[in-house]
């Protein structure tokens, strides 16, 4: 018991660490990079998957798509694209990120935001729904041999009518780090329900479109680890070097086989 507590606190100050050696610093870019690119899959897409619904059927249907795999033309939307541990450049816009219920789905399924904003919660259903947002902690599965399976719980909200609305700060300890995941929205009312928000301490991330596509601006000129995620294909990443007013391409191709992961 004694190491386990040794080893949590070890990884507490682990984090404290990384979070401070990452900070982020706000400079003026002038002339900076662009970098756009198309996400797509090699050969047959996936299929997408069809969820069983397994409470309040009356109002939420027998069955709903997942919307796992929107995949048009081998163009692969709601990918999830950043620059790595990037620790400087433009100022970034934090805002609201929203996370609304309609008709038992949370939406958006797939999408970012910043620390320093807010999330505002919202049902437009007429039924309860819970929601909890799990921050996936990495270093937990070198600690334990049973890690919380979707990761720290760090909201819990009920939302019980119709048009309420509840605001919750994104405090900076939520952003993507080597010891911290992303967020697993969740429901334990409706465990069919689902959704993802990777938070980041810098604006240097976006998400790709229907048409597989994504962009990112105003990139101080440097050596660069470009990473993206998605929900079933997996994870990728590559080497880019952004130079002033020079446009970047970096498209990924996911093959088949890819898992995605924490």
């Amino acid at each position: 018991m004694r190491k386990i507590l040794i080893l949590l606190m070890a990884a507490a100050w682990m984090v404290l660490i990384v979070s401070i050696t990452y900070a982020y610093d706000v400079i003026n870019v002038t002339n900076g990079g662009a970098l756009t690119g198309v996400i797509k899959v090699a050969g047959t897409p996936p299929s997408d998957e069809t969820i069983s619904i397994d409470s309040s059927k009356e109002f939420c249907g027998d069955t709903q798509k997942a919307d796992k795999y929107i995949i048009t033309d081998s163009k692969v939307k709601n990918v999830v694209v950043w620059l790595d541990q990037i620790n400087k450049g433009k100022k970034m816009t934090t805002g609201t990120y929203p996370i609304e219920i309609n008709k038992c789905r949370i939406s958006p399924l797939v999408g970012v935001a910043f620390t320093g904003g807010q999330f505002t919660f919202k049902n437009d259903d007429t039924i309860l729904h819970t929601l909890q947002l799990k921050l996936g902690l990495n270093f937990q599965k070198e600690l334990s041999s049973r890690p919380l399976k979707n990761g720290a719980t760090i909201i819990n909200v009920a939302l019980p009518k119709s048009e309420m609305e509840l605001k919750h700060a994104i405090a900076p300890y939520y952003n993507i780090s080597p010891e911290r995941s992303y967020i697993t929205i969740m429901s334990n009312t409706h465990t069919f329900m689902r959704g993802y928000v990777f938070v980041f301490d810098h604006p240097y991330a976006s998400v790709s479109n229907a048409s597989g596509a994504f962009s990112i601006t105003d990139i101080p000129s440097g050596s660069y680890t470009l990473k993206i995620w998605h929900e079933g294909l997996g994870a990728m990443e590559k080497k880019i070097t952004v130079k002033a007013g020079t446009p970047v391409v970096a498209d990924f191709i996911y093959h088949s086989g890819a898992i995605a992961g924490k």
